[in-house]
């Protein structure tokens, strides 16, 4: 018995991995075009994440049209299906399976966005990125690189300007004698020169 490949939608998704009803398959095939038009996954990384995309997205239109389902199976079609106290359980349950796939659909939109922008910054920052992986955050390495510069420069400033306020050595005889127990700074030493007491 001869295996027989999975049917796969036009980005090369395997389309038996949705739940896709009868009468469903041009809206599934029309927001997967879309959704891939918009996201432009580019490698197995972001496939996967634009999979997951897909699938919540999808799983959140299935949860309208249940919705919708509950309204035409109704014996009132003018009563809100939300007012029917028997659809409550089944009220729940689409909830329930809604709010999944928003939280899902929404981590996955994040993972995505972080990695496409890491790609972006390596290019446009020419990073080599051979070798390193496409989840390394070269953007918070540099960030922090900067970080520990400016606090090198920091720390070589207030080494000079301690320098150049310490005291010359005749001047410490003038500190005794004044009752000062710290150096001058290089503003008071100025003050003392132009303006003697």
């Amino acid at each position: 018995m001869a295996a027989t490949a999975p049917a796969r939608s036009r980005s090369g998704l395997p389309t038996n991995s949705f739940v896709i009803l009868p009468g469903q398959e041009d809206a599934f095939r029309a927001l997967q075009a879309s959704l891939t038009q918009q996201f432009r996954p580019d490698g197995a990384y972001q496939e996967l994440l634009f999979k997951e995309i897909l699938h919540s997205a999808w799983t959140l239109e299935r949860c309208r049209k249940a919705e919708a389902q509950l309204h035409a199976e109704a014996n009132a079609p003018n009563l809100d299906p939300l007012l029917v106290e028997a659809n409550a359980a089944k009220l729940r349950m689409i909830a329930l399976y809604a709010g999944r796939a928003q939280r899902s659909f929404y981590r996955a939109i994040k993972e995505l966005r972080t990695v496409q922008t890491e790609i972006c910054h390596r290019i446009e920052e020419d990073i080599d990125a051979d070798g390193l992986s496409p989840l390394v955050d070269t953007q918070a390495i540099q960030k922090q690189a900067a970080t520990n510069r400016a606090k090198l420069q920091n720390a070589a400033l207030q080494e000079i300007r301690a320098f150049c306020e310490a005291p010359t050595p005749g001047q410490f005889d003038k500190l005794a004698a004044d009752g000062q127990t710290k150096p001058m700074s290089l503003e008071d030493m100025l003050v003392s020169k132009l303006c003697p007491r």
